[in-house]
């Protein structure tokens, strides 16, 4: 399409069309002002209070993709819009759970009306049925695991308004649903979807599913993962602030994982579309012994060498010893951990009659033990969660006085996670 339909004059250039100036040409007799940057202290820069845990993640792949963040807004996808009107959903259903059920083709109308303009047409149907079955998951998983009504000291904020609820006439004033937090302590603000109760926190996801244990990979702080993810880190980091002591967990609820089967009809487990990770109070040392942990150790054939070696000498016994040693995780004071499983392989010698499976059988069950601690946080890995933050908020105060590198480590970033890439310029 040319200018000139657009115009009833004639355009040569741009500047025939109506216009304001910015940059270096607005001082030259023309209308409009300079773009000038947010003025800023001179001088060192306090590290800020709070961070997010995306504003983490950019920091740890690509720190200048984070100052560009705060001057440029990143437009709205259809993944977006789709997630934001489903997150909306969900608290509607959580508010007014028999007025969805009443209206259940209405709230789906709204929530397609409100994505409509970032979807073409031809996806309308699509879009509708991933809405529908988006929101028959959130129920299911409402009714099967009702929300516990309970008053919490640190979420007391909204986050934001709810563009669905309002299309409907309905107001969302639960307590537990999408709160805002902000934790000068941990050094990190955000909000959760819901309060589930008072260990268990609820997030809704829309996207690809992972498990436990590669959401803790993600979550690495030496070396950094190519991809990192501190979601569950920085929300079990929170929450043990407002119920210090107490096992935790959050669990991802993936509403369209399996979306492709549920449109055939297909009954998927509720069990198939949550990701659990936890969070328990103890050193790995106090991990070893706990009874669920000698029962994962020992969940094998009766012919396994674990089997062999444990289910004689017992929880009893087996408790007893590791009380009584604290055994280093892998990787941590290698010499005394060899030190502690060859003394385990001994003392369990000594109390079963059949020793031929032992020193494997011990071995194999210190392995499962880091195993199992891959798919969890223990309290020194939110302790060291929240360094890392605090370190993380000192480079950030830094990267404001001195400018903000593009990489962090050598085989940085990860372009594929990088929004603004054609702002970001490789200068290394």
């Amino acid at each position: 399409m040319y200018f000139q339909d657009l115009v009833d004059h004639p355009v040569e250039s741009f500047s025939d069309l109506p216009h304001t100036t910015h940059g270096a040409d607005a001082t030259r007799d023309s209308v409009g002002t300079p773009f000038v940057a947010p003025e800023t202290p001179d001088g060192e820069q306090e590290p800020p209070a709070t961070i997010s845990q995306s504003t983490l993640q950019r920091l740890t792949n690509c720190p200048r993709e984070e100052f560009f963040h705060r001057l440029v807004e990143s437009p709205t996808t259809i993944p977006m819009a789709r997630g934001t009107v489903i997150h909306e959903a969900a608290e509607v259903c959580v508010t007014h759970p028999e007025t969805v059920r009443e209206r259940q083709r209405d709230v789906v109308d709204a929530m397609v009306d409100q994505i409509r303009a970032y979807a073409t047409t031809a996806r309308e149907r699509v879009e509708r049925t991933q809405c529908v079955l988006a929101l028959e998951t959130i129920q299911r998983y409402l009714d099967a695991h009702p929300p516990t009504d309970t008053t919490y000291e640190t979420y007391t904020d909204r986050s934001q308004s709810n563009d669905l609820a309002e299309r409907l006439g309905l107001t969302v004033d639960s307590t537990l649903t999408e709160r805002w937090f902000q934790a000068p302590d941990v050094g990190l603000h955000g909000f959760v979807d819901l309060l589930h109760s008072e260990t268990t926190l609820v997030d809704y996801k829309t996207g690809s599913q992972s498990t436990a244990g590669k959401l803790r990979q993600q979550a690495s702080l030496d070396p950094l993962h190519d991809e990192s993810n501190f979601q569950a880190a920085a929300y079990l980091a929170k929450h043990r602030r407002e119920n210090p002591n107490q096992p935790l967990e959050i669990r991802f609820l993936h509403l369209l994982e399996h979306d492709t089967r549920l449109a055939r009809g297909d009954t998927v487990p509720l069990d198939d579309l949550v990701t659990t990770v936890e969070y328990l109070p103890c050193t790995f040392g106090e991990f070893a012994a706990h009874r669920e942990t000698f029962d994962a150790v020992t969940d094998y054939a009766d012919s396994n060498d674990r089997v062999k070696a444990l289910d004689p000498l017992g929880y009893e016994a087996y408790r007893e010893f590791f009380e009584s040693h604290e055994l280093p995780r892998e990787g941590v004071n290698p010499e005394k951990r060899e030190a502690i499983i060859q003394s385990f392989i001994e003392y369990t010698i000594t109390r079963v009659k059949d020793t031929k499976y032992v020193e494997r059988g011990c071995r194999s069950a210190v392995d499962d033990i880091d195993g199992l601690v891959g798919e969890r946080y223990l309290t020194e890995d939110l302790d060291a969660f929240e360094a890392f933050v605090a370190t993380q908020r000192e480079r950030l105060a830094v990267y404001r006085d001195e400018g903000f590198p593009v990489r962090t480590r050598e085989d940085g970033p990860n372009w594929d996670r990088v929004d603004a890439q054609e702002l970001v310029i490789d200068d290394v």
